[in-house]
């Protein structure tokens, strides 16, 4: 076999499977979405006790009462017990950024397998504009 028809083989293989849900595609971005960009503090908050004083005092983090009705639970690893409370572990979110990354094209991977990241020019957008750019993709 040469390596025109590896290549070619390996292209074939990678097209969409024609049996594969219509929708798993797009179920499968929104989960590694999900897993990149979900914070910690969507699931917990803050947990206070009352000293002797009457004061507020910061006694830690618990996790919140509604999640496991969050629609990004798949960012959720796992629980288990801990010195204070519920411990929340998250999933690897710079794998599903890689993961995305590839995806997009945004990271390139030449024939000898080395990842090279696409470099983007950002010094014609002024701050302003950089700053709105964060915004939008902090709401998603």
């Amino acid at each position: 076999m040469s390596k025109v028809d590896v290549a070619s083989r390996i292209k074939e293989l990678k097209k969409p499977r024609e049996d594969a849900p219509k929708n798993l595609r797009e179920r499968i971005l929104k989960r590694l979405e999900d897993i990149a960009f979900t914070d910690l503090n969507e699931f917990m908050e803050n947990e206070y006790y009352e000293n002797d004083e009457g004061e507020k005092v910061f006694y830690g983090r618990k996790i919140k009462e509604n999640l496991f009705e969050s629609d990004k639970l798949a960012a959720v690893a796992g629980l288990k017990p801990g010195i204070r409370g519920t411990e929340l572990k998250m999933s690897d979110r710079v794998k599903a950024l890689e993961m995305l990354g590839r995806h997009t094209g945004f990271f390139n991977e030449d024939e000898s397998g080395k990842t090279e990241v696409n470099q983007y020019d950002f010094s014609n957008i002024s701050t302003e504009k950089l700053r709105k750019i964060k915004k939008i993709l902090q709401e998603d």
